[in-house]
């Protein structure tokens, strides 16, 4: 168990390699103890911990956690393996265990890139909010941008894993990317325009069993289109049986199957008497309904009298209620459409005159694909550095031709038709020209032996020089604070820097001109930087 000097947090029973223990989590440390031992087989620091993974639950009913350990020394990577037993509760224990290590590893990494020699009092109010204010919430939204964006993923391991900006800097630079997440996730979907009601069963086991899965959303549109059995719900749960056994009696009665072809057993039925009450579905003219017409404009009755030029009598071929089985289920489809059409109404009763003003908020640039942006980079480059310079002699060869040239259109036989088609030509050849070359550029761009590592330190050099900048007008008044992470970032520049010198002697050799100009684009930068500094720093 945990040590006396940490208190206690959560512990559940736990299996590693197969044997059964506890796995506890207190203030300081992770560890599991084997069943009847005495002191701990596992006890693991939270600074020690680099990632976890959990599985997702398939038909076996598994529920494992993987631990991932940094690499300490000559020892590599090390991974534990654990798995809960208890069928009932074994879930809710993972989930707990798991949101618990994911605020504490959070908590790590921000303790971990905050300098120690920091006061808090000097400290500016952007950074006054730290990862132990973050809420499940945060954290969820956090871990599904990074899962659903590889690119982004491989930067915040290179960045923050690394040590180079903490956790919460990090994110308060892609604040607006995660409202837009958090609202996504947490969207209330609408009504769907199918019928949730008439749910259909799965086959189970060998199949002869149907199973039904009834969610929130199906109950809540059972209650609506069927407002007898909301009525039969009040009037027997939980008085005279639970929830789960009224579903089973509803599921296997005749109303649920009344417009159904499958046969069910004659037995008592829980919900005979409230059929009788649905008994207006089968008249022709229902008793005690009064139709209200919210939309005149799909109002038939107001066009009964329209037509005097061929009389008023009723259309003998259309009798309503002829086929007298099929009126339970029209007036159900019926029911369910003014159920949709309901859900619509509340935009036609909000006025604009009497919204609040919202003011326009200006989002940041999302680069969904680094690489595009890259590529016109290159692009930009290699037509700067394509251009071939031009001699004195060839510029005095070029101005006496223009000086002794001279325009006579008066010799000119070309017809207005013939112009045009050499101009339409000639301009369509230039394009494919253009297009050709760009299109080559990127490819060669593209082969470039080391591309994606170029790329890769690019992204990386980017988001180290955003915060550089924002970061260096504070050292320059003064802000002590902020010194040891803008000479950390600097420091990690110079280490980019000489990788990507690296990489372009590389390519020298072998003649690789494009990806020299690549690599040019970020080395511009890191030499700004890097001037800008402080002389004491450099």
């Amino acid at each position: 168990m945990a040590s006396t000097a940490s208190a206690q947090v959560f512990a559940c029973p736990a299996v590693y390699k197969k044997k059964n223990g506890v796995m506890t989590v207190s203030n300081s440390l992770f560890s599991w103890t084997e069943t009847a031992a005495s002191s701990p087989a596992i006890s693991i620091p939270y600074e020690a911990i680099k990632a976890q993974l959990v599985n997702a639950i398939g038909p076996s009913g598994k529920v494992l956690l993987k631990l991932s350990l940094w690499p300490v020394g000559d020892t590599p990577e090390t991974n534990h393996n654990f798995s809960f037993p208890n069928p009932a509760t074994a879930e809710s224990d993972r989930d707990h265990i798991k949101d618990y290590l994911a605020t504490r590893i959070a908590a790590v990494r921000q303790r971990s890139a905050t300098p120690a020699s920091a006061k808090p009092t000097s400290l500016p109010r952007t950074a006054s909010a730290t990862t132990s204010s973050l809420t499940l919430q945060d954290l969820q939204a956090r871990q599904a941008l990074l899962s659903k964006n590889k690119d982004l993923a491989k930067l915040h391991k290179e960045i923050v894993i690394g040590g180079l900006i903490s956790e919460q800097d990090f994110w308060n630079t892609r604040q607006q990317t995660l409202i837009n997440q958090e609202w996504q996730a947490f969207q209330k979907k609408g009504i769907s325009s199918g019928s949730l009601a008439d749910t259909k069963p799965t086959v189970d086991g060998d199949g002869n069993d149907l199973k039904y899965k009834l969610t929130p959303d199906i109950i809540h549109s059972i209650f609506i289109e069927y407002p007898a059995v909301h009525k039969a719900f009040q009037d027997h749960v939980p008085d005279k049986m639970t929830e789960k056994e009224f579903w089973g009696k509803y599921l296997a009665s005749k109303y649920f199957h009344r417009n159904r072809t499958t046969a069910i057993k004659e037995t008592e039925d829980l919900f005979d008497k409230y059929m009788q009450e649905d008994a207006n579905d089968l008249l022709l003219n229902p008793t005690g309904v009064q139709f209200t017409i919210h939309n005149k404009l799909i109002d038939l009755t107001t066009t009964s009298e329209d037509h005097v030029e061929t009389g008023n009598r009723p259309d003998s071929t259309m009798r309503a209620g002829f086929v007298q089985t099929s009126l339970p289920l029209i007036r159900k489809f019926n029911r369910h459409s003014t159920f949709i059409l309901k859900s619509s109404m509340y935009v036609g009763t909000v006025l604009e005159d009497l919204e609040p003003i919202k003011a326009s908020r200006l989002a940041p640039l999302n680069i969904q694909d680094p690489a595009s942006y890259f590529d016109s980079l290159t692009q930009e480059s290699s037509l700067k550095t394509g251009q071939t310079s031009v001699s004195d002699k060839q510029l005095h060869t070029f101005q006496s031709h223009m000086q002794s040239w001279s325009l006579k259109i008066s010799k000119l036989s070309y017809g207005t038709c013939q112009s045009d088609t050499i101009f339409q030509a000639v301009s369509e050849l230039n394009r494919k020209r253009r297009n050709d070359q760009l299109n080559q550029q990127v490819s060669r761009v593209k082969h470039f032996k080391h591309y994606q590592e170029t790329k890769d330190i690019m992204v990386s050099v980017n988001e180290l020089l955003r915060h550089y900048w924002s970061n260096l007008n504070l050292v320059k008044l003064g802000e002590a604070s902020m010194k040891d992470k803008v000479f950390r970032i600097a420091a990690a520049l110079k280490k980019y820097m000489a990788q990507l010198n690296v990489i372009e002697t590389q390519a020298k050799l072998v003649g690789e001109d494009r990806g020299v100009s690549l690599i040019n684009t970020a080395s511009i930068s890191i030499e700004a930087a890097l001037k800008a500094l402080p002389s004491a720093a450099r």
